[in-house]
């Protein structure tokens, strides 16, 4: 297949899609449980414009995973998740579905977005892998408290679990969120701090 869309449109619950190169697209999962096997490659999301739930035509926007409507995705196999420079970004968001994250790079591009994000009963379990969330632009307007590397949208029944993963300028377990102060570390679980990088084990 050539687009992630067209695998994943003929794979069925439980099949695993493995990136045989590098994807320029936001890959949907709506309903389906699949696993994402990124093969080493990278993932970069497509640029369009979101309102309600739906992709329109436009350049606002930026996402690298996008699951919503109870659909299932573990991502695995060591590549990295990116956005592209736009207004508001986001690698993963869980929009009502739930998301696996073993292992990976993810890093979003912007005036100031949420790098992983939970809403609308959305669940992120995350046991490994490097994050790292753009820093706000000063002076951008709606860019204010946009510096989050996870972000979990208050009273919406939504969860992010971290088990293990490196976390740039960012501490799992004590920050803000939409939440708004949540600590998203497993119980029994640690953090520590090596430089700007905030490390769960």
């Amino acid at each position: 297949f050539v687009t992630f869309a067209e695998a994943l449109n003929k794979a069925v619950d439980g099949e695993t899609i493995t990136l045989t190169h590098d994807v320029n697209e936001t890959c949907v999962v709506d309903g389906k449980n699949v696993t994402v096997d990124l093969n080493g490659h990278t993932l970069t999301g497509g640029l369009f414009a979101e309102s309600n739930g739906e992709m329109n035509e436009g350049a606002t926007d930026s996402y690298g995973f996008w699951v919503k409507n109870g659909g299932e995705l573990t991502v695995t196999g060591n590549g990295a998740v990116k956005t592209q420079a736009c207004n508001y970004s986001i690698a993963v968001w869980a929009q009502g579905g739930k998301v696996t994250i073993q292992n990976g790079a993810f890093e979003n591009f912007g005036e100031g977005s949420d790098l992983i994000y939970a809403s609308a009963n959305g669940h992120v379990v995350i046991n490994g892998g490097e994050f790292k969330a753009c820093e706000k632009q000063a002076g951008v307007e709606g860019t204010e408290n946009k510096y989050s590397v996870l972000n979990l949208r208050d009273n919406t029944g939504s969860s992010i679990l971290v088990n293990a993963g490196k976390f740039y300028k960012f501490n799992p377990a004590d920050n803000l969120s939409e939440n708004p102060k949540v600590n998203f570390v497993a119980e029994g679980k640690t953090v520590e701090q090596d430089g700007d990088w905030f490390i769960v084990k």
